[in-house]
């Protein structure tokens, strides 16, 4: 079965004019064994208690928003329901909360999860396999220049100073598709993506 995951990736821009580019991967072929037919969707990104303090300075050097990975974690889940939704394939999609799976953050792939608590997971829901995103991470880096140009304004043509500023945001996405009655791993796969906006305008702030 090919499975092809939209993941939307939302900014917010104020500025005169805004560029984005965006480039979607299409993940290989996945085999799904025939009876998993009820399928969870976990968010795992949220970083453990220990991982907190090293995350936050992450998004501190990084320039991230305060909840920049965290709603972009959730756009994620949101986008592989709705395309899991259109494949007739499975019998019931539902994304769960498991609050006890953590993440070391950063980016950073977290070990397997233990076959104990995917079993009490699919019990506890009525699932036969489980989606979970290990891996949710951004890294932001701003280019900012400013440049003399002519303005037309009531007054007739004055100097002024437009100020340009380039955002180049990497994103990085891991998946675990786990079937707990093969107790098997049938895919982890990870891949790196990215967004550029440009904006320009007289007004620095915007």
């Amino acid at each position: 079965m090919r499975l092809l995951v939209l993941l939307p990736f939302v900014f917010f821009l104020s500025c005169k004019t805004a560029y984005v580019n965006l480039s979607v991967l299409e993940p290989s072929v996945v085999q799904i064994p025939e009876d998993i037919q009820n399928i969870g969707i976990i968010n795992r990104t949220m970083p453990s208690q220990n991982n907190k303090v090293a995350d936050n300075i992450d998004k501190v050097f990084s320039i991230e928003g305060a909840k920049l990975d965290e709603d972009g974690a959730l756009t994620c889940l949101e986008g592989l329901e709705r395309e899991l939704s259109k494949n007739e394939r499975f019998r019931n999609i539902t994304t769960i909360e498991a609050s006890n799976l953590k993440s070391p953050g950063s980016g950073i792939f977290p070990a397997q999860i233990s076959w104990d608590e995917i079993d009490e997971i699919c019990q506890a829901n009525d699932l036969d396999g489980l989606f979970v995103l290990e891996v949710y991470d951004t890294d932001s880096k701003i280019n900012y220049q400013a440049n003399p140009v002519q303005m037309t304004t009531p007054f007739g043509t004055v100097p002024g100073i437009e100020h340009v500023a380039s955002l180049q945001t990497n994103i990085k996405t891991g998946w675990g598709i786990y079937d707990p009655a093969g107790k098997m791993v049938l895919d982890q796969f990870r891949f790196d993506d990215g967004v550029h906006l440009t904006g320009r305008g007289i007004n620095p702030i915007k």
